[in-house]
């Protein structure tokens, strides 16, 4: 880029990345995020294009570079696609590692006007959670009456 500050350059050049194999697109994302380190469309499409090709210890880094500075809604909702998916199959151990990461995730982004869907999303997800014993059940109940207040 010519004139690093060009936004509409900038767009362009993420557009590029977007269709070339992440390994060669990584350069490009690099660049970017020297002149552009907060935007968070570019972060979340440069860790999508590693969530495609299942890179999970790149997608781990990417996010724990970027997500506590980046509170925009749409890169967490990308944070959370992936924990779920990552413990999608790991039964109760899993439920519990992807219902910390809401947790963490409502935490920081929470209370933005944005979050409406990820509030449903974690209400959703706790009403699927299979109830063993009264005693988890009377867990579950007292997370989702938490997500109701809003915390």
């Amino acid at each position: 880029m010519s004139d690093k500050y060009n936004v509409e350059a900038a767009e362009k050049l993420a557009n590029k990345a977007l269709h070339l194999p992440v390994s060669a697109a990584v350069p490009i994302y690099e660049q970017l995020f020297l002149t552009y380190p907060t935007a968070a469309k570019f972060w979340k499409q440069y860790v999508e294009a590693h969530m495609v090709e299942n890179n999970d210890d790149a997608v781990k880094q990417l996010f724990s570079r970027c997500l506590l500075d980046r509170l925009q809604i749409s890169l967490w909702r990308c944070y959370i696609r992936f924990i779920r998916k990552a413990n999608d199959k790991k039964g109760i151990e899993g439920q519990e590692e992807t219902r910390k990461a809401y947790d963490f995730m409502l935490n920081c982004v929470g209370e933005d006007i944005a979050a409406g869907p990820v509030w449903i999303g974690y209400i959703t997800f706790l009403k699927s959670l299979p109830a063993h014993s009264a005693q988890e059940e009377s867990h579950v109940s007292r997370q989702l009456r938490k997500s109701s207040e809003g915390r």
